[in-house]
Formats: structure tokens, sequence, C-alpha cells
């Protein structure tokens, strides 16, 4: 998966990007069951993107990511006036 691709493609900027290992437990584990086996540590990608969710461009990368079979969870949404 290319995922600043994703974003760049649509024009949109990233203000912060950050990889963090995935915690263990809860959500972290939950994850991980996603992976196959050759994927044993996954990692998590934190960023903060220009725009508002309810942009078209923001709502088709975040499509585009989960059909990537991307978890995505968007923390919030700050839109730019």
């Amino acid at each position: 998966m290319h995922a600043l691709t994703i974003f760049s493609m649509r024009g949109l900027d990233l203000s912060k990007l950050e990889s963090r290992p995935l915690p263990a437990g809860g959500l972290g584990d939950t994850i991980r069951a996603m992976f196959t086996a050759d994927k044993q540590f996954p990692t998590m990608f934190v960023l903060d993107v220009l725009g508002a969710t309810t942009d078209t461009p923001m709502q088709n990368a975040i499509r585009h990511l989960q059909e990537e079979n991307t978890f995505v969870r968007v923390l919030g949404s700050y839109p730019i006036e």
C-alpha cells in the first residue's frame, strides 16, 4: 500500500506523520489479527491531514485506504477556512 500516494494524488497535505509500533492488547491485538503471518510486527501510523472529513477528496482518500485493507480511525476533523 502506498498511503502517502493516496493523499498526494488528491492534493491533500500532511502536516504530521509518525510511525509507532502497535500497542499490545485491545485495539493493537484486533489490528494484528487482520494481518497475515508474514507481517508479524505491523506498525500504526498517526497523521494529520489538512482538510475536513466532509471534503470530497478526504472522503475518497479514507475510502481508498479502507479498500487497501487498512485499519482507519478518524480521531478528529478540523476544517480549513
